[in-house]
């Protein structure tokens, strides 16, 4: 089987900021990830889809992705799943033109990858 391990965050920054003004989330998200706590600030939340599943109602999804956002836990996945992975932005933030940016923190598969 294939491990997926937890390491993946989600950003968002304004269309015309520089890059200097995203290294300090950058670097709030990366060491949070590493003390083993979910990033919070503009990270609202992360949502996984699982092929054949993406029609699962919030609940499910919850109870889906607990596992998976457990710092370093594996998420063991079958062979050719298709996964995907959103952000569901605040509500308040629907006036804003914004970028997202994915970071992947010691993403990692393990096992025999075909």
């Amino acid at each position: 089987k294939k491990g997926l391990y937890a390491g993946l965050a989600f950003f968002m920054y304004v269309a015309d900021c520089d890059a200097s003004s995203k290294s300090s989330p950058i670097h709030l998200i990366s060491q949070q990830w590493l003390n083993a706590d979910w990033p919070l600030a503009s990270i609202y939340r992360l949502v996984l889809g699982i092929e054949g599943n993406l029609n699962m109602g919030l609940e499910d999804y919850v109870q889906l992705v607990e596992p998976f956002i457990e710092a370093k836990t594996p998420f063991f996945l079958e062979n050719h799943t298709v996964v995907s992975a959103g952000m569901m932005a605040d509500e308040q933030l629907t006036d804003e033109q914004f970028k997202v940016g994915a970071l992947f923190l010691g993403l990692d598969f393990v096992g025999s990858v075909q």
